[in-house]
């Protein structure tokens, strides 16, 4: 019992001491008013809770998000964040600056230049963990498509949806089932013949200029890899962590199948954009609310070729009052063909070594001819390890 109360006086003595104390703190005429932690005034491109791997960025501020993947999972480990290449400004400059990482946000300036930019996270080792697209472009307006929904007036990463803006309207081009997209040609290229205007060599003579960061003694350009080389793994996992490589087809490694990237059994990949799932994906490429069609014959379902128009020197073709460029595609070994002949869309739908697209061309046999023909599936193929355009839907 003696315990007890000796228990309950110093418990007492305790309060009434903290009591003073508080008593003293607000009749300290030294003390200065509370001043609330500053406000964060950029504009946060995740609010709505709703996670990406690409971001529309309409005009210069400054800007954050949140580091998220698709599914709302945090990417963990990060120590840092940094540009890895950009569209240049007209001073030659990349269209961000002051990049930082915090508390699982990642703040940015855009200077209000329209075109592309990566963002990427690092881990410990200097590695890259994950990324994120910046498509500094006005915002795209939607078209309604009978069978195929609300599409967008634009390819994935293009900074116009007109014709007259030439290689503005072209976009970026994309492996199928990869998040990360690879620029594409610099200019028009030719309507003749079939061919167009190619590259002899993988990010060569026809690829549109960009600026490379250098982090750490490694300088972030476009390059190649063969789907067999031995320091890849796991080829999802290295296309996570290589965003700026472009992973060629060499041969088929263990039932991979003919012109893919991949470099393990084909069945193991046929969810990657969400076609089996029925649900955008981790690597879906498009911004929130939008995804990547899940069938090119579903999304351009009953169009044909009668639908398709265009008139001489146009380098590409209106379906549905929207502009699709012949922007061209990048080959299994990631050399650009076909620019100013061939117009292409990726879906989510890969049942074989090949994917379902649309796929449209407009060309002339010869440069003296003075017709034109075209050309028109809505169930195209492309193989797998080429690079293509992407035509998000409204999800």
């Amino acid at each position: 019992m003696r315990t007890k109360c000796v228990r309950a006086a110093w418990s007492f003595a305790l309060c009434l001491s903290v009591a003073l104390t508080a008593c003293d703190d607000e009749n300290n005429e030294n003390d200065g008013p509370v001043v609330p932690p500053p406000v964060d005034e950029s504009i946060d491109l995740t609010a709505s809770e709703a996670y990406a791997n690409c971001f529309i960025v309409t005009e210069a501020d400054e800007y954050r998000f949140a580091t998220r993947k698709v599914d709302g999972s945090d990417v963990e480990g990060i120590v840092s964040v940094d540009w890895l290449w950009s569209t240049k400004n007209a001073a030659g400059n990349p269209l961000v600056s002051e990049v930082s990482y915090k508390d699982g946000i990642v703040h940015f300036t855009s200077d209000g230049t329209e075109g592309n930019t990566v963002l990427a996270a690092f881990d410990a080792k200097g590695e890259v963990i994950w990324s994120w697209h910046l498509w500094m472009t006005d915002q795209p307006e939607l078209f309604a498509y009978d069978e195929g929904g609300e599409l967008m007036d634009r390819n994935l990463g293009a900074t116009s949806a007109l014709e007259a803006d030439g290689a503005a309207s072209f976009g970026l081009l994309y492996q199928w089932g990869r998040k990360d997209p690879f620029v594409g040609a610099k200019e028009l290229g030719k309507d003749a013949p079939i061919g167009g205007a190619s590259e002899t060599a993988a990010f060569g003579t026809q690829t549109a200029a960009y600026e490379k960061n250098t982090i750490d003694q490694t300088a972030y350009a476009f390059d190649v890899i063969g789907n067999d080389d031995n320091t890849i793994t796991d080829c999802v996992a290295y296309a996570v962590q290589h965003p700026t490589t472009f992973i060629k087809y060499v041969v088929s490694v263990g039932n991979s199948g003919v012109s893919t990237w991949f470099n393990s059994d084909l069945s193991n990949f046929s969810d990657l954009w969400g076609a089996v799932s029925g649900r955008k994906s981790v690597y879906d490429p498009c911004p929130a609310g939008y995804k990547v069609p899940v069938d090119s014959a579903e999304a351009w379902g009953g169009f044909a070729k009668a639908d398709v128009t265009s008139s001489a020197g146009s380098f590409g073709v209106t379906l549905n009052e929207a502009f699709y460029p012949c922007s061209g595609w990048r080959d299994v070994s990631g050399m650009l063909k076909q620019v100013g002949t061939y117009a292409k869309a990726a879906s989510a739908t890969a049942p074989t070594n090949q994917a379902n697209i649309l796929q449209i061309m407009y060309y002339k046999a010869t440069a003296a001819a003075t017709t034109y023909t075209t050309m028109f599936s809505n169930s195209g193929k492309s193989f797998i390890a080429g690079g293509i355009p992407v035509r998000c839907v409204k999800e």
